[in-house]
């Protein structure tokens, strides 16, 4: 019983495809052979930043799959769930060229409940069941708003102010004097901070009685 290995470590895409092992023997009769598929897959880019009304298309490719895969498919989630297009986020169909497998995803976002973690999965080439997949976030800048925007504190009289911010991942928020955060005192404290209703959103209140 004869042995020898393939070690494969892709440092370039186009490496990726399929490798064959053959093996003859004195004996007459045409070579044995048995195939392995290398597979590969990408996002582009990684993640991004968005605004609301913001755009951005994403990539994922799949290289070496057609050999061994009948009919292999790019597949675009969210949070592990497939896509259903609409207006503003969906996928395209596939396209192939050469042994590259390719699908766009777009992205307009309007709702900061469409921010998170989105994953490209392609079958793998062995049909037993594996998915290669790769991940990317959608993430929104913090926005921050203030209420009350104009107070008047009266002395003796207890004001609240809410900072209010949403954005994906969740902002932290910290109420501060000058650039130190206020230290809790009698008449001066800062809450906890506390979710909302609204996913991703969060306030954090401060309390001021002026002696």
């Amino acid at each position: 019983m004869a042995v020898r290995k393939l070690l494969v470590t892709l440092e370039d895409y186009s490496e990726a495809g399929r490798y064959t092992c053959e093996v003859t023997s004195n004996i007459a009769g045409p070579a044995k052979t048995s195939d392995i598929q290398a597979q590969a897959i990408t996002i582009s880019p990684t993640s991004h930043v968005f605004a609301i009304g913001d755009k951005q298309v994403f990539t994922c490719a799949s290289y070496g799959h057609t050999v061994m895969s009948a009919s292999p498919t790019v597949q675009w989630k969210k949070n592990g769930n497939l896509i259903n297009s609409s207006e503003n986020i969906y996928q395209t169909a596939e396209n192939t060229f050469g042994d590259k497998l390719v699908r766009n995803l777009f992205i307009t976002l309007q709702h900061i409940s469409e921010a998170g973690e989105y994953s490209c999965e392609v079958p793998s080439a062995s049909g037993s069941g594996v998915y290669l997949m790769r991940n990317m976030q959608v993430q929104v800048a913090a926005n921050v708003s203030t209420s009350p925007a104009a107070p008047i504190v009266e002395f003796g009289v207890q004001q609240i102010f809410i900072c209010t911010s949403y954005g994906f991942p969740i902002p932290q928020i910290t109420w501060k004097r000058g650039k130190n955060n206020v230290t809790a005192t009698v008449n001066i404290y800062q809450t906890l901070q506390e979710p909302t209703p609204i996913p991703n959103k969060v306030i954090r209140k401060l309390y001021i009685t002026l002696w």
